[in-house]
């Protein structure tokens, strides 16, 4: 046995941290009332802005766990050139590890994982809320909004 497991010096330490921050000011928040303000990186919700989204498929190529849905088909434009229109656009968000690879192997960044608003609140009852379509990758903040008010 050692001299310092006998003196309990471990012990001593621990309590004098505890005391050393049992007089400090207390930092809460009144949640629901004032909310926190996420650290810039925070990676928050998916958008997809399809206006210059080119349906290459490498953000589905790049999930490691295939959450990605994308449907594409081609159509001529009127200069005769062939374009790519994106018919689907899914995110199972149920699995989804929030790890950022699709974004950023975006390649014109039309996909984000992003906190334009400041919103973080994902918590759902019903599971088939969290299945993000291409309505609502663009229009999630604005639903969520109108079903706090309303």
């Amino acid at each position: 046995m050692k001299i310092r497991d006998f003196l309990l010096i471990d012990l001593i330490i621990g309590l004098l941290t505890s005391f050393k921050h049992f007089y400090r000011k207390k930092f809460t928040i009144p949640y629901p009332y004032k909310k926190p303000k996420p650290a810039p990186r925070f990676r928050g919700f998916f958008y997809l802005n399809p206006s210059t989204c080119i349906g290459c498929g490498i953000c589905w190529k790049a999930c490691p766990i295939d959450i990605i849905y994308i449907k594409t088909h081609d159509e001529q434009t009127p200069e005769g050139k062939r374009k790519k229109v994106v018919d689907r656009f899914d995110i199972d968000v149920q699995r989804c590890m929030f790890c950022g690879l699709c974004e950023s192997s975006c390649p014109n960044g039309t996909f984000k994982l992003t906190l334009k608003t400041g919103f973080y609140e994902g918590a759902v009852y019903d599971r088939k809320e969290i299945y993000f379509d291409m309505y609502k990758l663009q229009n999630w903040v604005k639903e969520k909004k109108e079903k706090k008010n309303g």
